[in-house]
């Protein structure tokens, strides 16, 4: 460095600061060294005290960027190692072990046999005492005997009070440490309709429109809020309110009169329905946090232990593509926590696929996030050898064992102030058939209804040929060309038909391609 030219004023507060400060060696270099820096940085100090002090000031700065220990000792570790430190037992890692961590760390490494370490912890007290050095090795140890092992190692082997320096960074140390798992914390899982439903977790029910899984989650709801018996005669563990989010089902005409079919008392009942639009015309997105936030509220004000979104994709936003398992896992992980957090039992409803295999874990629309999220996975369809019987049946159970399959079908019931009769879901006997048996069957009916499914695509294309039609206007006109509505459905996915809702009406619109090749030439 070269020489600096010096106000008398300077020189005298130099040679003054070398006087107090012994430690330093008087060599010419080190003299000159002092001397320039003095020039560059501390120049408006002519005062020997105020420019010791801002000296110490500078050079522990200096010490503290130049050498800052690591954001995380286990970082230059190998992976076992790592594994071990953050455990926290007692030794875990012999001796040479923690000294190889520590002399890993810029800061400490010249803490074992370094005179110039020493000098320096003793003029920098409030960065290099013992207390400073405990507390770096309790990130690797929780062991008092080790820890003075190592403080005789080091160059604070000289230093008294070890006692009471290593009781404070034990302490310390307890206070930040990030708690241990301990299996000592457990407990059964909570069923709200035993080996079913889950309070407090997520759960799936995947099958094709027509299968009346709407109903059945209604019935549920019904039995949540009522204390009535669940479809097998088991009764609620517990009563709560329900949270209903139906982007499909209109609440008076439709949903109203089932659940009073389903059991429900006329009059209030603890149920808050939530629309896919919100008051101010935007949608409900569970993709929004401010949306999240207020479906948990509303779990909150009804003391709700369901929740059923209907389906789950109509409530995702128009930024999640529901076949991504990123952004999925985006909105489904917020949920899960907050079904555990309310105790409440967060139900999605989901159509199916065609195609996907005979495993039903496969066969729900879109990415198979909905079904690793879920830690219960039903799967929903017609029974192959009885008309008018569907089958509630458990794909993914991850809680414990396979619940029994259950068999139901649609019954009618009077219900005051409706003309028609009203359906509603009812059955429940046990049922053989697996899942997977029950997707295979499906395929087997697919292959063999191939003709019928052709004709209803063909229906399709050319109803919406000229634009998006009401879904009313769809069914009724299908239904006199005696298309049935699973076979409707199943037609509007293999042509990828758009669906919108205005208000309380849905309408249905061919994709962009498939409007070009209706383009007549």
């Amino acid at each position: 460095m070269s020489e600096i030219a010096l106000s008398p004023a300077e020189k005298a507060a130099a040679q003054e600061f070398m006087k107090q400060r012994p430690d330093f060696k008087k060599s010419e270099g080190n003299s000159e060294r002092l001397l320039a820096q003095l020039a560059k940085v501390l120049r408006p100090w002519n005062d020997a005290k105020m420019f010791c002090e801002a000296w110490d000031a500078a050079e522990i700065e200096a010490f503290n960027q130049e050498t800052a220990p690591h954001a995380n000792p286990t970082d230059t570790l190998p992976s076992a190692d790592a594994e071990l430190i953050s455990r926290g037992d007692h030794e875990i890692l012999n001796d040479d072990r923690i000294l190889k961590c520590i002399s890993r760390d810029k800061k400490w490494e010249a803490v074992f046999g370094t005179e110039e370490f020493a000098a320096f912890s003793a003029r920098n007290p409030k960065i290099a005492t013992p207390i400073h050095f405990c507390n770096f090795i309790s990130r690797y140890t929780n062991s008092r005997a080790q820890m003075e092992r190592i403080l005789q190692r080091s160059v604070y082997s000289a230093f008294k009070n070890w006692d009471a320096s290593i009781t404070e960074a034990l302490e310390e140390a307890a206070k930040k440490r990030t708690p241990l798992f301990d299996t000592r914390n457990r407990a059964d899982v909570i069923w709200q309709w035993e080996g079913y439903v889950p309070l407090g977790k997520l759960v799936v029910i995947d099958g094709d429109p027509g299968l009346a899984k709407s109903m059945f989650a209604l019935r549920i709801a019904v039995s949540t809020f009522s204390g009535k018996p669940f479809l097998d005669g088991t009764k609620p563990a517990t009563t709560g309110g329900v949270v209903l989010l139906s982007a499909e089902d209109d609440p008076v005409d439709t949903i109203a009169p089932r659940l009073v079919a389903a059991g429900a008392p006329d009059g209030e009942i603890p149920l808050i329905f939530q629309p896919p639009t919100k008051e101010d015309g935007e949608a409900f997105n569970l993709d929004d946090s401010g949306d999240r936030l207020e479906l948990e509220l509303k779990i909150v004000h009804v003391n709700a232990k369901l929740v059923i979104i209907d389906p789950v994709n109509a409530y995702l936003g128009e930024k999640v593509d529901s076949h991504n398992d990123q952004k999925v896992r985006r909105v489904l992980g917020p949920l899960s926590e907050i079904a555990n957090r309310t105790r409440a039992t967060i139900l999605c409803l989901r159509h199916v696929t065609k195609g996907g295999g005979t495993k039903a874990i496969y066969r729900g629309q879109g990415s198979i996030a909905y079904t690793a999220a879920a830690r219960a996975n039903f799967f929903v369809a017609e029974h192959p050898d009885n008309n008018g019987t569907f089958v509630f049946a458990a794909s993914k159970f991850n809680i414990g064992p396979k619940p029994s399959s259950l068999a139901y079908r649609i019954a009618l019931a009077e219900v005051t102030g409706i003309v028609k009769q009203v359906p509603y879901v009812a059955g429940g006997e046990p049922c053989s058939l697996t899942a997977n048996e029950l997707a295979a069957a499906e395929d087997r009916k697919m292959e063999s209804e191939g003709g019928k499914l052709g004709d209803a695509v063909d229906f399709l294309r050319a109803m919406l040929a000229d634009g998006e039609v009401a879904v009313k206007e769809i069914e009724r006109r299908a239904d006199k060309q005696g298309i049935k509505p699973m076979t409707l459905r199943r037609a509007k996915e293999a042509l990828k038909v758009q669906a919108r809702p205005d208000g309380k009406k849905w309408f249905w619109s061919l994709p962009e391609e498939e409007r070009q090749t209706n383009i007549p030439f």
